[in-house]
């Protein structure tokens, strides 16, 4: 895993190379192993944070999971950041910023992030299922995403469907209906060269079209 292989390189990385931001071409490449290239959106949100040093090993470790295509360990650290120390993180603008979050209290998880996808009024117990996406977020928190991925099931089975990346949830989706959020799939189908071309199929297609 990607947390494993930031734990061994991290007693050869200086703070200067943790803290170093890299190139989006360094992000990808395979040789790249420090630096997070995330900055603070504000001098003041770095000195809010209590604990600096283990935010910028989360972004690293985040990372090198994204690199090793861990996605489910990239979630789980995104989610540490913000419940475990009020960061936010935003990829695309590659910045961090402070929030004040009350959803830890004496070391537990109270809350969720994710609120319900906009012009969704399907007739739902909302109690319900922040009660399962709390319970989610608890598991993907520990580890334990076979939990996760149980209880993500089990809001299927109920119509509603939850989007990781936006921090949104659906209700009143059918079964057979894929994700709100999902891409369309395109099927790209390769053109046959000139030697694939059938001759009498050439020919015919040269042939004028009837009005």
């Amino acid at each position: 895993l990607a947390k494993d292989r930031c734990r061994i390189l991290k007693s050869e990385i200086s703070d200067d190379d943790l803290l170093r931001p890299v190139s989006h071409e360094e992000l990808w490449d395979e040789n790249t192993d420090v630096g997070h290239g995330y900055r603070a959106s504000n001098i003041e949100d770095e000195k809010k944070v209590k604990d600096l040093q283990k935010v910028h090993e989360i972004l690293t470790l985040r990372v090198l999971a994204k690199k090793a295509r861990d996605y489910d360990e990239a979630d789980r650290l995104k989610d540490e950041l913000y419940h475990e120390h009020n960061v936010r993180v935003w990829d695309k603008t590659r910045e961090w910023n402070y929030v004040r979050s009350k959803s830890v209290q004496r070391g537990d998880i109270v809350a969720h992030d994710y609120i319900r996808a906009a012009g969704d009024s399907s007739d739902v117990d909302v109690q319900i299922i922040d009660n399962m996406l709390l319970e989610r977020l608890r598991a993907k928190l520990k580890r334990d995403f076979e939990q996760a991925d149980q209880l993500r099931e089990e809001l299927r089975l109920m119509g509603v469907r939850v989007d990781d990346g936006t921090k949104q949830w659906r209700a009143g989706v059918p079964l057979n209906e894929r994700d709100p959020w999902q891409k369309p799939k395109i099927n790209y189908q390769r053109r046959p060269s000139a030697d694939e071309i059938d001759q009498d199929t050439a020919e015919i297609s040269l042939l004028p079209v009837d009005e």
